[in-house]
């Protein structure tokens, strides 16, 4: 009977263990009835959502000390919350630049302001957005040469009839009284190399050299000097607030229209750059050797002092450049294609192109 009644409480207990096991699965089952819809569905949205369109701009820099202020830029290759990417393209020269341009290559390109101008005189959709540079011309020759007297009845190359040395140069003279062929002659046989080279050797005695070559010849021709710095000259002749508003920052219509949040992330990055190039030059020129601007170390540190490197947004340098754009336009219509700029070349952070 013992035994009967010990078998009876195992099959009860055995029992119960079984409904409650069916119970439990019943329970997961369940579960998993309720949450494996849910899953699949969220499964789903995830494979049948859009992928994020991400647009590549590409800026384009010229080899040389144009391409400087964008160097710390160009190295830390900073990312946009915009969703844009970014990808930076050295050019050798302005010509192959812009050809990158009118292919629809490249969106964004550091240029002098006049051949920005030409450009958009000819109907290519660009404006300026930014200033950089605001000069970068000098007169350099021996040490007893002290100023425009002392220029008197004296030879001086220049690179390019009619290039911006050359009428910069041709204006300021004017404006001091030399009159050219009758005062002093211009001579234009050599390019910004050969004449650098030139005055290395002390074949030529004076000329007009943009930075680095000064740089390059001060470094390696003694007894020879800074005779004019252009930029100080131009204030005097234009007025205090005027600058020699030589290289900017051009962007395509389409471009600056239709990623606004990319624009000023863009603007603030790159104004960030330039301060950091002023600020540490030997940093600057480090930097500026790794991404293939083929400047020396030594030449770019030296030179970025002269180069007066300034970020301004186009509505606050408008005036400047507009003032340097007529003075070319008087010497030469064709150096900035014919016509001045309208209103639209520049392009306003705060205000559409239409408007």
């Amino acid at each position: 009977m013992e035994h009967r009644a010990q078998l009876g409480r195992g099959l009860k207990l055995t029992i119960t263990r079984l409904v409650l096991f069916r119970f439990r699965a019943a329970c997961i089952l369940a579960a998993v009835a309720l949450v494996g819809p849910f899953e699949l569905h969220a499964a789903g949205l995830r494979e049948s959502a859009d992928p994020v369109e991400v647009r590549t701009v590409r800026v384009g820099v010229l080899r040389g000390p144009t391409g400087l202020g964008l160097a710390h830029m160009i190295d830390r290759e900073p990312d946009f919350a915009s969703g844009v990417a970014v990808e930076y393209v050295v050019a050798a020269s302005p010509d192959l630049l812009v050809a990158k341009i009118l292919s629809g290559e490249v969106e964004i390109a550091t240029l002098p302001t006049n051949l920005g101008a030409t450009l958009a005189a000819r109907g290519v959709e660009i404006g300026l957005i930014a200033m950089k540079m605001w000069g970068v011309l000098y007169v350099v020759g021996p040490e007893e040469v002290q100023g425009w007297d002392d220029l008197r009845g004296r030879r001086i190359f220049t690179i390019g009839r009619n290039a911006t040395p050359d009428v910069v140069f041709r204006y300021l003279a004017s404006e001091s009284g030399l009159t050219v062929d009758t005062e002093y002659d211009l001579d234009f046989r050599y390019d910004q190399i050969e004449l650098t080279q030139m005055m290395i050797a002390r074949r030529v005695e004076l000329a007009v050299l943009p930075e680095p070559f000064l740089t390059q010849v001060l470094m390696r021709t003694p007894g020879v000097h800074v005779v004019l710095d252009l930029q100080e000259q131009w204030r005097v002749a234009r007025g205090e607030d005027a600058a020699l508003a030589q290289t900017g920052l051009f962007m395509t219509h389409d471009l600056f229209d239709a990623e606004p949040a990319f624009v000023r992330e863009f603007l603030s990055e790159f104004r960030d750059s330039l301060e950091r190039t002023v600020a540490n030059p030997s940093a600057a020129a480090q930097k500026a050797a790794g991404i293939g601007l083929g400047l020396p170390v030594e030449v770019a540190e030296q030179a970025i002092p002269r180069l007066n490197i300034r970020y301004a947004d186009a509505s606050d340098a408008q005036a400047a450049v507009g003032d340097f754009l007529s003075v070319l336009f008087e010497f030469s219509p064709e150096s900035v294609g014919g016509r001045l700029p309208d209103d639209d070349f520049y392009m306003y952070l705060n205000r559409r192109r239409s408007e």
